[in-house]
């Protein structure tokens, strides 16, 4: 009997370890779906993709920012290049958000 509460506390620890995994698996997936959608374009265009990939890894949010609207503002994108495009768009602003908010609690 004594064993039978490892299963539950288990299971939830797994759980708590498994949320940040989920995080950054989806911030890749958001990063690789926006390359892969560009996988047709010319070749100019991916370069440019490759450098706003790099720039968020770097956490370079204002460049990475006004590249993707560059790109999204002087391209004709296909639906999915759209969807990409927003969701990093989307995806940078929470991080540099988050970001923010934790320099201001260290003050």
């Amino acid at each position: 009997m004594r064993l039978l509460w490892l299963i539950p506390a288990i299971f939830v620890l797994g759980q708590l370890g498994g949320c940040e995994k989920l995080e950054t698996r989806h911030k890749k997936t958001v990063e690789e779906r926006l390359q892969e959608s560009f996988s047709e374009s010319s070749e100019e265009l991916r370069v440019r993709i490759g450098r706003i990939i790099i720039a968020a890894e770097k956490k370079d949010y204002e460049f990475a920012l006004n590249e993707l609207a560059m790109v999204s503002a002087t391209t004709a994108l296909e639906k999915s290049q759209k969807k990409a495009v927003d969701d990093l768009m989307r995806q940078l602003r929470y991080d540099m958000e988050e970001e923010e908010l934790e320099n201001k609690s260290d003050e």
